[in-house]
């Protein structure tokens, strides 16, 4: 399912209230479930961007491992930066 923008932003903004710390612990796990395509791999790529560096890399590596060409692609965008 996508979401407006208008939502991500809103979604996004209450996450980034919560301690980074606890963030950077639970994330990982909590995006396991819904990284099942290239949407989803760059707005979990855009969140963990603006939390931090080491998260985004690990993801993006992740992406850049993937048999789907978009996917990869987005890896690349975000191994980049």
């Amino acid at each position: 399912a996508s979401f407006s923008h208008g939502s991500i932003d809103r979604v996004r903004n209450a996450i980034q209230r919560l301690p980074k710390e606890q963030l950077k612990l639970a994330l990982p796990r909590l995006c396991e479930q819904h990284l099942n395509g290239e949407e989803e791999f760059r707005r979990f790529l855009e969140l963990f961007s603006t939390i931090d560096k080491e998260l985004t890399a690990n993801l993006a590596e992740r992406a850049c491992a993937s048999e789907d060409g978009a996917i990869r692609e987005v890896g690349n965008e975000y191994r980049a930066q």
